[in-house]
């Protein structure tokens, strides 16, 4: 296996709609303390339909429309529209979270701040192709990161570690596969990471 293919690999495993899925899993399986909160499969099924099936059926749509011509979304332009429309489905998630499960002030705050990092990068976009790949792994990182500063737990140094890691490795394939530049890259991340960071830190 090439370098390339690694990379794409990378981009694949790590395609930003599959974040809230990975976080909730992260913090289900590994640090359930850090919500204070019993977690249930089947939040976690609509977790999953909500920030990645629906989104991704409805970019596949698009494709089949000639909305975009692409559904890696490499034009910017292209981007604008579906990144709103994966903000609603964000936006369903949070509500969701918030009035039919509730199972944390905590969980709700993570889903709430999700909700609104995925609108500002649609914002972002219409006048930027910053990475969105940079973005929703740093905003994982945040999140976590706020979640250690509160509510300290032995886990978090390893999971911190690996993520940041892992988050080089597919920024790296970014860069690799000249789909950003750095600067984009970059960008992405820092954003994610202090949008993320902060509500989670002040309100959890």
């Amino acid at each position: 296996m090439n370098i390339r293919k690694i990379a794409l690999l990378f981009s694949i495993v790590f395609q930003p709609l599959f974040m809230a899925t990975y976080l909730f899993i992260i913090l289900l399986f590994v640090t359930p303390s850090a919500i204070g909160s019993l977690f249930h499969y089947r939040i976690m099924l609509v977790v999953f339909l909500t920030t990645f099936v629906l989104p991704v059926i409805s970019i596949y749509v698009m494709k089949l429309t000639s909305t975009i011509s692409s559904i890696h979304l490499t034009d910017k332009d292209e981007r604008i529209f579906p990144f709103f429309l994966i903000a609603i489905f964000y936006a369903i998630s949070a509500y969701l979270m918030v009035t039919k499960f509730n199972i944390s002030a905590g969980i709700n705050i993570v889903f709430i701040t999700l909700a609104f990092l995925a609108l500002f990068t649609a914002f972002i976009t219409i006048f930027w192709k910053i990475s969105v790949h940079s973005i929703g792994l740093g905003g994982v990182l945040g999140i976590l990161m706020a979640l250690n500063f509160r509510s300290p737990d032995p886990y978090f140094t390893w999971l911190i570690t690996g993520w940041v890691v892992l988050m080089g490795a597919t920024m790296s394939s970014r860069l690799l596969l000249n789909v950003h530049r750095p600067v984009e890259v970059y960008t992405g991340a820092t954003f994610g990471i202090v949008f993320c960071f902060l509500p989670i830190y002040v309100f959890v």
